[in-house]
């Protein structure tokens, strides 16, 4: 094991099969939400049909814009928040590169990973590898293991 995996710890957790409460992330067909929420939705100004585009990506973060068709008033929207502190990391592509971490598979397991589920590709080697920098981890790591404490003192939830 190495010394930043100490640091970091496996912890072995226990999540209940059936939860109805979840909120956070969660995989969706990107082009199915887009739809639906362009079909549905109108413009606030106009009434006009809206359009909504994915219009950058990075690593599992992407940047949306939405135009209306009539007035062509714009808007864009992230499909994560930024991570608190770091100016240019996103919380999705954090929480990826850690569970590449915590579960030994690295980049390239990840990159797997992503294809086997029809997920974008990871960050790009150079960013991956800033990421894995054990400073930027260890407040991930530690607010994980603070909400399965958390989870244990409200749920019950057992983790070894």
């Amino acid at each position: 094991m190495s010394a930043s995996e100490l640091k970091i710890g496996r912890e072995t957790v226990e999540v209940p099969l059936q939860r109805r409460d979840w909120s956070g992330h969660c995989l969706v067909d990107i082009d199915l939400i887009l739809e639906a929420i362009s079909n549905a939705a109108v413009c606030k100004s106009c009434g006009g049909k809206i359009e909504i585009k994915e219009t950058c990506q990075r690593g599992h973060t992407s940047i949306f814009s939405v135009k209306c068709e009539i007035c062509e008033k714009t808007a864009s929207f992230k499909n994560c928040a930024k991570v608190e502190n770091a100016e240019k990391t996103y919380e999705l592509n954090r929480r990826m590169v850690y569970a590449a971490r915590a579960t030994a598979i690295g980049h390239e397991g990840l990159k797997k990973f992503c294809a086997i589920m029809d997920l974008p590709p990871p960050l790009v080697v150079s960013n991956f590898q800033k990421a894995m920098e054990v400073r930027s981890l260890l407040h991930l790591a530690n607010n994980v293991l603070s909400v399965l404490n958390m989870s244990y003192n409200i749920f019950g939830i057992c983790f070894r």
